[in-house]
């Protein structure tokens, strides 16, 4: 919601929440390589790896966030605070935009966080690769952070909406391309898909954050009101539904129409289970926020006129 104040252009507010998700990625990728430093430096336990990643964000916090609040600029209200929940909720209803932009959030953050969740058991007992799968895992967010500028510039030449189809059709492709080629023991598949799939992860995010700034300037200029604040809070709450279910859903579908359980006692049909839940699940996610943004209706010219 800051953000949508901060930048009004729109190539402006791509490149804003660009470099936001750039630093958001730095951050992962920082917190996923100090257990390594620590292992590597110290050979410390596990104990000391969590504590070292805790310590490094209530070290971090406030030399980040305070500098933030005192030098980032932003803009005094000058209409009433007062929310209209009534009049909020038929302008949720109504607007088939903002359902597309909720719709392609939630979508896209199902299909990634059953990625997530399920990424380290399928390195280790589909491509049977345990020791190298924790590595691959932070490759994989540091390929995310080194493609946010190409997203960025492919956003300012096509398009956001054009950008963000050929992100999720990206990830489409690389996790069914992998469905059907994977096999144990493949070092150079999952490096090779860790990184192109790790490429098309950072772009939805970005995108739909500064594709939804747009929107609240198509809101203001129809109603006269800023509710920038509660469509990012829409938003926000779509991406975090989507992960929670996705985590929901893909264990229990291990669990009860597999079999799979983590260790060592799986048979060959609960691999494959635990494969298919990994690939079909992120790839519903995925095709279904892809398909919300067929000929959406805020393209570059429209926010200009």
């Amino acid at each position: 919601s800051w953000g949508a104040e901060l930048a009004t252009g729109y190539d402006d507010r791509s490149r804003l929440f660009g470099w936001r998700e750039v630093f958001v990625l730095a951050g992962m990728t920082t917190v996923l390589a100090i257990p390594a430093g620590v292992e590597l430096l110290a050979d410390g336990d596990h104990v000391l790896k969590v504590a070292s990643m805790g310590w490094f964000c209530l070290l971090l916090f406030p030399l980040t966030a305070l500098p933030t609040l005192a030098f980032v600029p932003d803009s005094r209200s000058s209409t009433s605070m007062t929310i209209n929940w009534v009049e909020a909720m038929r302008v949720i209803a109504t607007n088939r935009t903002l359902w597309r932009l909720l719709l392609a959030d939630l979508a896209s953050g199902f299909g990634m966080s059953v990625s997530g969740a399920l990424y380290i058991f399928t390195a280790t007992y589909v491509l049977g690769l345990p020791e190298q799968a924790s590595l691959a895992l932070l490759f994989f967010f540091l390929a995310s952070f080194l493609a946010m500028p190409l997203w960025l510039k492919v956003a300012y030449r096509l398009g956001k909406d054009a950008t963000l189809r050929a992100a999720l059709m990206l990830g489409v492709i690389v996790v069914m391309v992998f469905l059907f080629i994977a096999e144990p023991g493949n070092v150079p598949l999952l490096w090779t898909f860790t990184i192109l799939f790790g490429a098309s992860y950072g772009a939805p995010p970005m995108l739909l954050r500064s594709m939804m700034a747009d929107l609240t300037d198509e809101d203001r200029l129809l109603t006269g009101q800023q509710r920038s604040g509660l469509f990012f809070a829409l938003l926000t709450t779509t991406g975090k539904l989507g992960s929670a279910v996705a985590v929901g859903i893909s264990f229990t579908i291990l669990e009860l129409a597999f079999g799979f359980v983590p260790g060592p006692d799986n048979d060959a049909d609960a691999i494959n289970g635990l494969l298919l839940t990994y690939c079909l699940g992120t790839v519903a996610g995925l095709f279904i926020a892809y398909l919300g943004m067929l000929r959406y209706p805020l393209y570059r010219q429209a926010h200009v006129c």
